[in-house]
């Protein structure tokens, strides 16, 4: 009988350990900017929600100046040709020439934030949305620096990502703008409840 207890306590270690298993995936450099809209993108396959992830994070990290821009969209690509089209984003987020910026797929639903500080120079802000048993997400929050951003919703103007489903969301597409974007470079990880970009 221990011997039985033994082998399924370890059997569940052994699933444990493999359901928190995480993987990480390194991108190859954005390319140089060929147009003088300096516009470069890379579209990037997002492993699968499942029922055990109860939060979705994403951090974002640049070099920040007051004239160049780094954004990530994220939604399900309907047609499956392995890009994320306007019509397929269910929501963008990022940095846009001084001040971050938090958007639904809707019109007119584009939110600012101020940076903690008005100086150029490395910013990262961490995204957390969490979620209920169907994938559905009933908050979230943003930080900078452990400090809360404050996009500033309202009782006119709520939170559009309260009620997005992450459960279809399978592809994300980054976008560069602006000057200073030499060797930069994307980490995506994937955990049980972590995706992360880092742009540098």
């Amino acid at each position: 009988m221990k011997t039985i207890f033994k082998y399924l306590l370890l059997s569940g270690v052994f699933l444990c350990a493999v359901q928190l298993q995480s993987t990480a995936t390194t991108l190859p450099h954005l390319p140089e900017a060929v147009f003088a809209d300096t516009e470069v993108s890379t579209n990037v396959t997002l492993s699968t929600w499942s029922e055990h992830v109860p939060t979705f994070r994403i951090s974002v990290s640049l070099d920040a100046t007051p004239s160049n821009n780094v954004q990530i969209a994220i939604g399900e690509d309907v047609s499956g040709d392995e890009l994320l089209d306007d019509n397929e984003q269910a929501f963008m987020f990022g940095w846009d020439c001084g001040r971050w910026f938090m958007e639904g797929f809707e019109p007119g639903s584009r939110f600012y934030a101020e940076p903690e500080s008005d100086e150029p120079g490395r910013k990262t802000l961490l995204l957390t949305m969490y979620l209920k048993a169907d994938g559905s997400v009933h908050s979230t929050e943003a930080t900078e620096a452990n400090s809360p951003v404050d996009f500033q919703y309202s009782e006119e103007n709520p939170d559009f990502t309260v009620g997005l489903s992450v459960k279809d969301w399978d592809v994300a597409k980054l976008v560069a703008r602006g000057t200073g974007f030499k060797n930069e470079s994307i980490k995506v990880s994937f955990k049980n409840d972590v995706t992360i970009f880092t742009v540098r």
